[in-house]
């Protein structure tokens, strides 16, 4: 189940949601198996320092953790394809980062892999909710995410936990599937 930060809350604290959001971003542009956590590190270093509070600095720690092993595993299976690094991502319940990876795809596609995109997009857009207690968010993200994969279910990129992913949305699943 996705770990809930009760007081780490993006949508309600600023701190919180700049903290995501730029270490996100850095750890989505250091995916290439050449480039090292540096500017995650960079990012935290800035942000933290004026408050050491417990919510914040566990979330920090959680997030470089899952970032180290959803690395290692893109560097060691050469992953370079960004569909299946976002599920190496998703794998390491990272949510937030697989929307961002999945969100440069969905920009520059177009017709039914646009919709599918945008459909995976909100399956972790569930987890990004169901993790912050947002029921009206997960309900919303769930029915739209399954109708669309349901309907292409034939157009949807080839990975092992498509079945497992759609029977968690459709029965509201707590406990995200592995997808690779």
């Amino acid at each position: 189940m996705p770990e809930v930060l009760s007081s780490f809350d993006p949508r309600n604290d600023r701190l919180a949601r700049d903290i995501r959001n730029q270490m996100a971003r850095a750890f989505v542009n250091c995916l290439d198996p050449e480039d090292d956590l540096g500017p995650v590190n960079h990012v935290t270093g800035r942000l933290l320092p004026g408050h050491p509070e417990n919510v914040y600095t566990d979330y920090v720690k959680d997030r470089l953790q899952r970032y180290l092993a959803a690395k290692l595993t893109i560097t060691s299976h050469k992953i370079t394809d960004n569909f299946y690094r976002a599920l190496v991502l998703w794998d390491n319940e990272l949510f937030f980062e697989t929307h961002e990876v999945l969100e440069t795809l969905w920009k520059e596609s177009g017709g039914t892999a646009k919709l599918i995109l945008q459909a995976l997009i909100r399956a972790a857009g569930y987890y990004i909710h169901l993790g912050t207690g947002n029921q009206a968010g997960v309900e919303k993200m769930a029915a739209r995410a399954s109708a669309v994969l349901n309907k292409y279910r034939g157009e949807v990129p080839p990975f092992p936990g498509l079945d497992s992913l759609l029977d968690c949305l459709e029965r509201r699943e707590l406990v995200p599937p592995k997808l690779l």
